[in-house]
Parts: C-alpha cells; structure tokens; sequence
C-alpha cells in the first residue's frame, strides 16, 4: 500500500487491483418520473422533497409529496444523485422528477458527508470542485467568506443565489458600492407612507387545489344552465329526534348523530321519485348523452385550510342514517388531518353543501360538474311561523337547489326539493318501509325452526311439512300480480301496505286458535335463536312449545295494528305511474321500449325465482340436515342462527365492498352465486361436521343476491318499473316450488344430503 500526499491532506491509495475497482464501480442510474394520480388528474404541484441529494432509500421508501397529497415512492433502492425539479413546481403525469443511482447502501459516516455536500451543490445548479483545504474548513469557512463578499442582503437572505465564475475572478467594487441604494428608497417610502399606515402587498402564486377549484367553479358557470329554486323547512321534528336518541346511538355505535346523514337520506329516498337529480349530461360539445345511475355517491361539501374539498360517500342509497353519519365523520377527520386521497374525493353524482355551519343564512351553491344539482342547507334560525292558525316560534332552515335546467326542468327541481322537506318536517317516513322490512325479516326467521318441530310433532313427513313454505311463498305468485300490483301503480306505497299488513294481522291473530287445537297452519314471526332458547328450549317435540309461540303472535297482530293506524296517519310522497310517464316524455332520449321487450327484467324473474327457491329449501331443510349429521335439534337450531348472523353480516361487508366504483355489482353476484353452488356441492359430497360447515358457507354467500338481482333487474325500465317490481316480487314464489320438491326427494331417498340437489340446479339456473 502507498500513500499519495497532496498540500497537508493525506490521501490512502490501495494499489490492490480488485479493491480498486470496487472504488471505480458504476450503478445502475434510474429516472423517477411523475406516477398516475388519478382519473383525469394530468399535473400537481411539488409540495416537498422527503430526502436530500445523496439520501439512500429503500424500495417504497417515501422520497416526494405532490400536492393532493400523493406520496411518491421509491420504486428501487438506491442513493438520490439529482432533483430535476424545484419545490412549488407544477409537474406533470410522466414527467422526469429525479436520478438515482440504483443499488448500493451507504458507508457508514459517509451517508452525512452526502447529504451535505450536495446540497450547495443543487441550490447552484453546479458540481463543487475538491479544493486543497482540509474538510473541516470546507465545512465552516467557505460559506461565510462568499456572504461576506457578495454585498446583496435582499436577494441572499430570501434564496442564496449561485455566483457567476466572472465575479468571483474579479470583483467590481464600484458596482458594489452603489448598490446598497435600495435601503434608502426603503426609508423614503416609510416616510411617505407612514401618514397611512402599512400599505405593503404580496403576491403568492395559488396553489395546485385553489387552481383546479377556480378551473372547476369558471366550467360550471359557462357550461351549465344553472337555475336555483328556495324552499324553507321546518326542524323541529328532526331536532327532537336527534335530541331523544343522540346519546343511545352514541353509546352504541360511537356516532354522533348529526343532521346531514338526515338530508342525505331524504336526497336517496326523494331521487327514486325524481331520478334525473341523479342524473348527468356527458358527450362532447357540452354534451349529448344523458347517463342515468342506479347508485348514489353523495358529495359532501367540506372546507379545509387548503379550500373547499368534496369528498365522496359511495353507494349511499344502500346506507342507513348511522351508515351515512359515520361515512361522513370519517371523510371529515380525513379531510381536517389532510389525509384525504383523489380517490375520496373522485366521482360522485350529487352534492350536499352545509353553510349554516358557518353562520350562512342563505346562499346559491354552484353545480359541482358533471352533477345535475347540488342542494344548499343553511343555519338554523328561530322565526314566527302560522301553525294552525297560530303563530308559534319554530327552528327553520332555508334549503337552496342549484339544477342544470338542461336536463332538469322546474317541476320536477321543485318536487325534489319539497320531497326533501317533507322527509325532513317528519323523519318517520324514513323509519317506516325499513320497519317494514324488519316485519318481513321477522316472520321469516322462525319459519324454519317451525318446519322442524311440526315433523316431530304431527310425525310427518318432510315433503307435508313443506306445506308451511308453500303457503309463505305462495302467496308471492298471487297478489303482485293481481291486487297488490294494481294496487301500487294506481294508488301508491301507502294504499299497498295498508291491506298487506291488514292480512298479516288477521293470520296472527288466527294462530292463536289453531294453536289450541294443534291443527297445521301456523304461520312464523320469530327468529331461530329465538325459537332455540326461548319456545323451545324446555319442551322436547311437543305441543307446548307451539303453544308458548301464541303469546308472540298475539303481540306481533297488535304491534302490526298500531303500524297501521301509523301509515294512515302519516302522509307519503307518492309517485304514480303518470307521473314516471310524464317524466320520460319530457326526455328527448329513446324510449324505454314496450314491456314484453324488457329482457333484461324476464332474465331476471327467472335467475329471482330460481335463486330464492334454492334459497329457501336450504334455509327449510337446515335443521333436518344438522340431526343426520348427528347434531341435536337445538344444537341444530342454533347453527341456523349462526349461519342466518352470517347472512345479515355478510350483507354489511358487500354494501362496503360496492361503495368502491371499480368494483361491478353483476360480477359479485355471479361470484357469489359460483360459491353457493360450490359450497353446496360440497356438503353433498361430504359427511359431519365438514358438511354442515360447507352449508353454512352457502348460508353466508346468499346474502347479497336478492337485493343485486332485483336491482339489475329494474335498470332502465323507467315507466315500467313498479310493473316490473311486481313480476320480481311474484319471482319470491319460487320458494313454494322448490321446497316441496327437495322434501319429496328426502322422503324418497330417506337421505338430505341427496336431496340438496335440487337447491344446487337453483343455483345453477340462477
């Protein structure tokens, strides 16, 4: 080994030849550009660089921040050799940001040296040349000297500038000398201005969000025919509810109860009436294809440091007011921490803009495009008001809703926004169709457990005991298509439920005496778990747990009497099928085309009766299934409310799943459907525990396809789609079919594990 000595710094050579190359060797240089940001997004400003010149990263190590808050990544390790951009500047999608050279970690103490040296160097754009000096001065004295000889405080102190080689090599002391000027021109217009006070300006460049909402905000007004029609609501009623469960809710769910998931409720529920609010103009030349949606991505205006932010609360026609007040609580904190993404805030078909929380009394909000509307809420103020003839004091909100009248015309804004003020004047509108449903679920749930213990009971067999599913079901393939179709289109929801719950009163109140008689025709309220613990956890296949379960059904009939009393009493908005054809004619598109050309809802008939009737002869033979295996009847009983808990927790879990826009609801179902089939197929093919669990998967999977079905079913029927709700509601028939077909091959074969072959053809149909 020798040593070259240069001035008084020593430098080892090691003559070594393979160590020699190991100093020389070369990595790889790799150029880091701009990644995709999101749809449409094409540029964004450069916040911050994470990492000096000379920095190591690792592999997906965070080097950059472009406003909008996308990090940039490494995309391999390696040492940062050079910025091709400067903080603050607008970069593009593709664009070269940085070199770095891959491979290789840092030695020790020389990742310090790195991360100094090279920073003069990109603040001048120049590579420092090695100087005789030691280090230590290189690190402490050049600095200094160069401030000192260049006499320009101003331009230094903001943003030390590189100096020309020229002036280094001769200095211009005359130059020098006079530019010291500007601090007296400093004096002067301090005195001149010191009569008035500090008249200071500055100017800041805007940033990427302030830009691109100025950009959105002037293509609005130019390209939208905007319009804004006033409405006054009265929140008293919605006050008093949130005032009466507000801290049960809270307690339960961790949610505080607010009044925006209200007003977006009634926005999904006022949209089935009025679904051009949904709407949207897309096409070139402003525009010449109207796009209509069967989901609702809600916009929630939100105002942050940085501006206003509209992040997205998807599927919201899907969600319950906890559902939405909860999306919405996320988004904000999202949006306060700065953390929200493009994603959050991509897409969406209407806006909610909430001013009064800033004291707005009343205001015109701007369509957020391609949006058909935006609906305007303002604060809440105390005003006179004529009740009855009486004046009283009541909190009122002015409601404001900005259309594009291109596509929206004033009767039908003007419903929309009366729709929402009657929802909001009395929120139980809201609750009553999910009570409905609750009803519905309700009677179900025990029909099942029923079957089982009926076969004990009367010691008959499964094909006889199907009876009770056939009479449920039944009555599907009856009444949509007579009585309570017509029905609906000519009188509305009000006038339907009425009479339908009118009958489920009676054939409550008549199991009461067909109980205590022990005859067959009981119909079901309760849920398994229910049945399992309470009527009949004591009683060993007899009569007397039957006759525990009258009591609930005496209930149930006064409960469903005051639901009527309650329907009659509180007004519906109502859209009849006059209306929905007055709607499409006032649009310029195709026509819907007559009824018996509506493919799409006959393929789905078909797939709804097949699928329910799978469905519900599983659900039927459950139990039977559970004691051949070797289980209990309660044990039985219990598994079907475990796998029934799975069903509804499974209908959460793909509600969140098809908020995502990228996710297609027909590809759920038809993998959903591909894994009942194969679930099922496996419990036939299986004996003991593994069949029971396989059948219990079909029972988790089934969740989502009847809502999914019924839904694709009705898109784009428009005029015919009470009709076409009718021939899906008589599709639930399918469940009288297919039961009685799958117990009558269990009491041919003596075996169910063979006779779950006619739920697994369902599944293949549907």
């Amino acid at each position: 080994m020798s040593v070259i000595s240069t001035g008084s710094r020593k430098k080892p050579f090691i003559c070594t030849s393979w160590i020699n190359l190991v100093q020389h060797r070369h990595y790889a240089e790799k150029v880091v550009k701009v990644p995709e940001m999101a749809e449409s997004i094409t540029e964004g400003t450069l916040k911050q660089w994470s990492k000096q010149v000379g920095d190591h990263v690792e592999q997906d190590e965070e080097i950059a921040t472009i406003e909008t808050d996308k990090a940039l990544n490494a995309p391999e390790a390696g040492t940062i050799k050079e910025f091709l951009v400067n903080e603050e500047d607008t970069v593009t999608v593709g664009q070269d940001l940085l070199k770095m050279e891959l491979g290789g970690a840092p030695e020790g103490g020389k990742e310090q040296e790195a991360k100094q040296e090279p920073k003069a160097a990109a603040s001048s754009g120049q590579q420092t040349s090695s100087q005789p000096d030691g280090g230590k001065e290189q690190e402490s004295s050049p600095p200094p000297k160069k401030e000192e000889s260049k006499p320009e405080p101003p331009k230094q102190e903001s943003k030390p500038a590189p100096p020309k080689p020229k002036e280094e090599t001769k200095p211009k002391p005359a130059a020098q000398e006079k530019k010291p000027e500007p601090p007296k021109k400093d004096a002067e217009q301090k005195s001149t201005e010191s009569p008035y006070g500090s008249r200071e300006e500055r100017r800041v460049k805007m940033n990427r969000m302030r830009l691109r909402i100025a950009e959105r905000l002037k293509q609005s007004q130019n390209t939208a025919a905007s319009l804004t029609t006033f409405n006054e609501v009265d929140m008293s009623s919605l006050m008093e509810l949130r005032k009466l469960y507000k801290d049960d809710i809270l307690k339960k769910t961790g949610v505080k109860l607010g009044f925006m998931s209200a007003f977006s409720r009634a926005c999904v529920l006022a949209m089935k009436d009025i679904p051009a609010v949904n709407a949207s103009i897309e096409g070139p030349n402003g525009g010449d294809t109207i796009v209509y949606r069967d989901y609702v991505d809600i916009s929630v205006a939100v105002a942050t440091e940085k501006g206003l932010v509209t992040p997205v609360v998807r599927n919201s026609e899907s969600l319950d007011l906890i559902g939405i007040e909860k999306a919405i609580a996320d988004l904000g904190k999202k949006a306060r921490d700065n953390k929200l993404t493009i994603e959050d805030m991509a897409g969406g078909t209407f806006t909610i803009s909430n001013g009064g929380v800033f004291g707005s009394l009343m205001g015109t909000p701007i369509i957020n495009l391609p949006q058909t509307a935006v609906l305007g809420l303002h604060a809440i103020k105390d005003k006179p008001v004529a009740i009855n003839g009486k004046v009283e004091i009541r909190p009122m909100m002015y409601l404001a809703l900005t259309y594009d009248h291109r596509l929206l015309d004033g009767r039908e804004a003007v419903t929309f926004l009366v729709r929402v003020k009657e929802y909001i004047e009395d929120p139980r509108r809201m609750l009553l169709v999910t009570i409905v449903f609750f009803l519905w679920g309700f009677a179900y749930g025990l029909l099942d457990v029923l079957n089982s213990h009926f076969q004990a009971e009367r010691h008959i067999t499964a094909s006889k005991a199907s009876g009770l599913s056939a009479a449920y079901f039944g009555a599907y393939l009856l009444c949509p298509l007579t009585i309570s179709g017509w029905t609906l289109r000519h009188y509305g929801f009000r006038v339907t439920f009425m009479p339908g719950l009118a009958v489920l009163t009676v054939g409550c109140l008549l199991s009461w005496p067909s109980g205590v008689k022990a005859s067959f025709g009981i119909g079901s309220f309760v849920a398994p778990l229910l049945a399992s613990r309470v009527f009949f956890a004591h009683t060993v296949n007899d009569a007397s747990g039957l006759k525990n379960v009258q009591w609930v059904y005496l209930g149930v009939a006064c409960f469903v009497a005051l639901l009527i009393v309650l329907f009659y009493l509180v007004p519906m908005p109502e859209v009849t099928d006059a209306d929905m054809q007055m709607q499409e004619s006032e649009i310029v598109e195709e026509d819907s085309g007559p009824l018996r050309k509506q493919y799409n809802l006959f393929l789905g008939v078909f797939s709804q009766f097949c699928y329910v009737g799978a469905q519900v002869a599983v659900a039927n033979y459950f139990i039977n299934f559970c004691n051949e295996a070797g289980y209990s009847s309660a044990t039985s009983s219990n598994l079907l409310a475990l796998g029934q808990g799975l069903y509804a927790a499974n209908r959460f879990i793909t509600a969140g799943l098809m908020m995502s826009k990228n996710v297609k609801p027909r590809i759920v179902l038809a993998f959903y459907l591909g894994l009942c089939f194969v679930f099922a197929l496996v419990a036939v093919l299986t004996h003991g525990h593994t069949s029971v669990a396989m059948l219990i998967l079909v029972l988790w999977f089934k969740s989502a396809c009847f809502a999914t079905i019924f839904t694709l079913a009705l898109r784009g029927l428009r005029r015919h789609t009470k009709r076409g709700g009718s021939f899906l509601v008589a599709a639930i028939s399918g469940g009288a079919v297919f039961p009685p077909m799958t117990g009558a091959v269990a009491t041919a074969t003596g075996n169910f594990h063979r006779a779950i072959a006619i739920p697994i053809a369902g599944y293949i149909c549907a």
